[in-house]
This record gives structure tokens, C-alpha cells and sequence, in this order.
């Protein structure tokens, strides 16, 4: 029997922690909110709204993860055995690491960093910093009122407000403690995928946990080349487990539903012990490490993508994993022209979004019972089937209600954005084609600047606009700041077209902005059009 519980910490509280001892599963995806994001929580935060609750497991078995924070000679330090694991939470305790280091950190020796956050006493709003300063860094703010640096007297009364209103504020924690030991330790992984089931169930957020752990507890044949296979999938393209686990036990003769579903997915696991050699599942999954490594080339060569973070979802790869895995990589041109129209619509449109066991399950199939080609009509029929629409209309790409630069709504928007740019051999301002550049590297640029438009009263919906944003280097992002475009778009205009920005340069001016986004929607959808209609 577990006792899970809940614990309450303050934010002064949560900064004091070295957090050596926190890790992230391998499944969890990677930081991606940005400085307003960040905004939105300290405001969040100062006006006593509540954050949501962060879930841990606190347990002395060893999972697949990797560290919350790097920690300077992390080896001097003593560790008990146990570790802290994020479920949920992640997103939230990175933004408070950042803002207590100077909004940059390191976790795996690669650098998080986002855009200072500057904080005003006279009107008690924070700002994202731009081009005119208007406040105190936010995070030296916590700094001084934390007596980690010291303060003028000036700040006395500012920082007495942040420590009531934000260092004081509470934030919930529910920990689930489970040690090995006490009973066989894949019970205890039955146990705890139990544990998660009910969470979840409880409205807690916890993905593909339950099939993550159900996988590590068993002694399935091969589950090191498949931890194995995962890390390096991660490392080369940000690749989610799920995936990977749903395209390789398809291949070893499981549905969908049962790789999905805890139970079952046990008990097919142990059906694979008893019907397979281990040789044949290390061939398979051999097999399968090289159809993804082929699907993700022809991703790159023909749409630029070197990284899943910019998919909307990366359940769309695996009929393209099967396709590969059937036929292999050298198919014909008609074939892969077929298989990247397929994988644009099904991306756009959200294919498998909802009902995603039985959806995908029938479009393998498809795949797999199809001849040489790939079976693109097929799979468009099952589309409209499922979610009666096989196309992107111009009303689709062009209506846009929601702000593309939260949460995953947006994310289709800016997938297509990115293989158009790629498409039409746009370079990142700096003098590099955007698809040989890390991902990571590369700023969603807003042409017309936030501060700008909010100052003007637009609404966020329309700030972030598809038609107001582009992807360059993050350097001339930070170097261009809150300069207006008709001031800076003249020093790019050999780069322009590749950009669909209008060069009509009445356009460029603030009063004109919603005529600049229509046009250059106009733009995107017409070579939209062209390249792949």
C-alpha cells in the first residue's frame, strides 16, 4: 500500500532547492514555453491565482531520465538513492529555475534561456523586455529580496510586495512514494502504472506514462535496444517514445489498443516472450531503427525538418515508419511526393488527435495491405472517413481564432509555416538556409514588434498572427528587438520574397498591419498552392 501525499511549498521555498535529486523521464517533452509564457505564470502567481498542482514519484528505482538542472560539481554532493520524478510539472519548475539563475540554466549541458522579464512598480506590470527598458529585471528583483545581492532603499517597498505576493505563494506538490524492496519489483511497476492510471483519471496530465512504465517492468525481449534506440531517436530528432513504441510493437504483431492500454499491453508482452526468439525481435527492431531514420531523411530533404518539435504530432510518422518498413527507402518519386502530401494533410488536419488507437490502427493496416506504392487515396479516404476533411481549404489556413504561440492549437500553423519557408529556400537572416540551422536556434520572429501592438490595444490572437511571424537566427531576433519594420525591413529586402513579406512598403507601416497580414497570408497560401496543390 502507498500513502501518497501532499505537500505545500512557497515559491522562497522551492528557490532554496539545489534540486539535485529531480529528474525528468525521457518521455517528458522538452522546455518549450517562452518568456510570455513565463509572464502569464508570475502574473498568474502575484494576483493569487493558482498554477496547478506538480506531480512526483519519489522512488529508488532507477528510471530512464535525465536531470531537471545541471548542478555545478553535481559529484561533490550527496545523494541518498532516491529521486524526485516529474510527471507533470515540468514547464513550471523550469520557469521558476530560470527566473531564480538569470533566466538561463543548463540541463544536460545544453543551454535554456529566454528573454528577461522586467517588472514595473509604478503601474505593477510586467513586460518582456524590448527595445525601451520600462522596469527592474524580474529576476534580480527575487535576487535582492532573497538577500542574494544587495539592495538600494529605493527598492524596499517593491520588493516587500514580491516576497508577500509571489515568494510567500504556495504551490502544491503531490509525491508518490515507492520503493523496490518490499515485493517484486515488477509488481511494484504494476503498481505504479495503477498509481498513474488513477491519477490520470483524476484529471492529472500524465500522457503515455502508463505504457512507459508497463514497458520497463516487464522483461520484454529487447527492451534495451529499444531504451537504446529511444536515446538516440531523442538526441538526433527530439523524438517522443510513444512513436517508437506504438511503430515497433505494431511490427511484433500488437494492435494499437493493446499497446495503449496498460493491461493489455502487459499481457501481449508476455504473448511476445512465448512466440518470439530474441534474435527475430532484435531484427525487427533493427529494422524498424532503420525505417525511421529513412522516414526522417525524406522529411529533411523534402519539407526541412530536422527535428520532431516542430510537428503537431508525432503520431502522423508512423504510417510513414510502415510504409518504409514494408518497402524500404527506395521508392519512386510519385511515391514520396505521395507520402509527404499524406503526412502534410494528416499533420494540418489533425488526423489523430482524437480516437488515435482506432484511427492509426486502421491506417497501418492500409499500409501494410497496400502494393508497392504508397497507398495515398486509400489513407485520404480513411481521413475523410474519420474526420470528413482529406484537404486544407484557403478557409482553413487563413482562419485563424486562436493564439498560434500557446499551447498546441497553434502548432499546425506554424508546421506549415516552417516547410513553406524551407520550401521556398528562405534563410534565417544571417546567411543560412533555415533547415541546415538547430531548431533550437531559430527565433519566431515577430515582423511587426508585441510591444508595439499591444501598446496600439490589439489582442494577443492577433499579435502572434501567423501573418506577423517568421523563423531566423536568434541573435538578429535579439538585435532587432522593437524596431519597426519600416526601419528594418529595408536591410533585408534581398531576403524578403523568401520570406512571403510583402515588399510594398506602405505596408511596413503600424497603421497598416492588418493589411500587411492579409497579404502576406495571401502569399503563404498562394505558394502553398504551388508547391504542393
Amino acid at each position: 500500500m502507498y500513502e501518497p501525499k501532499l505537500e505545500r511549498l512557497t515559491i522562497a521555498e522551492i528557490l532554496s532547492k539545489d534540486f539535485l535529486e529531480y529528474a525528468l523521464p525521457l518521455i517528458q517533452r522538452n522546455y518549450v514555453w517562452d518568456a510570455d509564457d513565463v509572464k502569464e505564470m508570475i502574473e498568474s502567481l502575484l494576483r493569487g491565482y493558482p498554477i496547478g498542482i506538480i506531480t512526483l514519484i519519489k522512488t529508488d528505482i532507477n528510471l530512464p531520465s535525465i536531470p531537471l538542472i545541471d548542478v555545478e560539481n553535481a559529484n561533490e554532493h550527496k545523494i541518498t538513492g532516491e529521486k524526485y520524478y516529474i510527471l507533470d510539472g515540468q514547464q513550471r519548475l523550469t520557469s521558476l529555475l530560470l527566473i531564480r539563475d538569470g533566466w538561463k540554466i543548463k540541463r544536460l549541458g545544453e543551454t535554456i534561456e529566454i528573454t528577461p522579464i522586467l517588472y514595473n512598480p509604478d503601474d505593477n506590470k510586467l513586460r518582456v523586455k524590448g527595445k525601451r527598458p520600462i522596469g527592474h529585471d524580474f529576476s534580480t528583483l527575487i535576487r535582492k529580496a532573497t538577500f542574494k545581492e544587495p539592495s538600494e532603499p529605493y527598492l524596499q517597498r517593491t520588493l516587500e510586495f514580491i516576497g508577500r505576493n509571489f515568494l510567500n505563494r504556495p504551490i502544491a506538490f503531490y509525491i508518490i512514494e515507492v520503493k523496490k524492496g518490499l515485493k517484486p519489483e515488477e509488481e511494484i511497476y504494476k503498481d505504479m502504472a495503477e498509481i498513474f492510471t488513477r491519477i490520470n483519471r483524476a484529471g492529472v496530465r500524465l500522457g503515455n506514462l502508463e505504457m512507459f512504465l508497463s514497458f520497463f517492468a516487464s522483461a520484454s525481449l529487447g527492451k534495451e535496444e529499444i531504451t537504446k534506440l529511444h536515446k538516440e531517436m531523442n538526441d538526433k530528432f527530439s523524438m517522443d517514445l510513444e512513436p517508437i513504441i506504438r511503430f515497433i510493437f505494431s511490427n511484433l504483431g500488437l494492435t494499437q489498443t493493446q499497446i495503449s492500454k496498460v493491461t493489455s499491453f502487459k499481457k501481449a508482452l508476455d504473448d511476445i516472450k512465448n512466440k518470439y526468439k530474441k534474435e527475430d525481435v532484435l531484427k525487427i527492431i533493427e529494422k524498424c531503427r532503420e525505417s525511421i531514420l529513412s522516414t526522417m531523411s525524406l522529411l529533411h530533404d523534402h519539407l526541412g525538418i530536422t527535428t520532431t518539435q516542430i510537428l503537431p504530432s508525432e503520431t502522423a510518422l508512423v504510417p510513414l515508419f510502415q510504409h518504409i518498413y514494408q518497402h524500404g527507402a527506395s521508392c519512386d518519386k510519385l511515391c514520396k511526393e505521395n507520402m509527404i502530401k499524406w503526412f502534410i494533410l494528416a499533420s494540418f488536419n489533425g488526423v489523430y488527435s482524437s480516437r488515435t488507437d482506432t484511427r492509426l490502427e486502421d491506417d497501418i493496416k492500409i499500409v501494410k495491405q497496400a502494393g508497392d506504392g504508397f497507398p495515398l487515396n486509400n489513407l485520404l479516404d480513411s481521413m475523410m472517413k474519420n474526420i470528413n476533411i482529406n484537404e486544407i481549404s484557403k478557409a482553413d489556413f487563413k482562419k485563424i481564432d486562436t493564439n498560434i504561440l500557446r499551447g498546441n492549437v497553434g502548432k499546425k500553423y506554424l508546421f506549415m509555416l516552417y516547410i513553406l519557408l524551407h520550401k521556398n529556400n528562405a534563410t534565417d537572416w544571417a546567411g543560412n538556409p533555415i533547415s541546415k540551422r538547430n531548431f533550437k536556434e531559430l527565433a519566431r520572429h515577430h515582423i511587426f514588434p508585441k510591444d508595439e501592438l499591444r501598446e496600439r490595444e490589439e489582442d494577443e490572437v492577433t499579435i502572434n498572427h501567423l501573418g506577423n511571424l517568421t523563423f531566423i537566427d536568434e541573435s538578429v531576433n535579439k538585435e532587432l528587438q522593437n524596431r519597426l519594420p519600416e526601419e528594418y525591413l529595408k536591410e533585408y529586402e534581398g531576403v524578403l520574397e523568401k520570406h512571403f513579406i510583402p515588399t510594398d512598403k506602405q505596408l511596413w507601416k503600424i497603421d497598416n498591419y492588418i493589411k500587411f497580414i492579409d497579404e502576406r497570408m495571401n502569399l503563404l497560401w498562394n505558394a502553398y498552392c504551388k508547391m504542393f496543390k
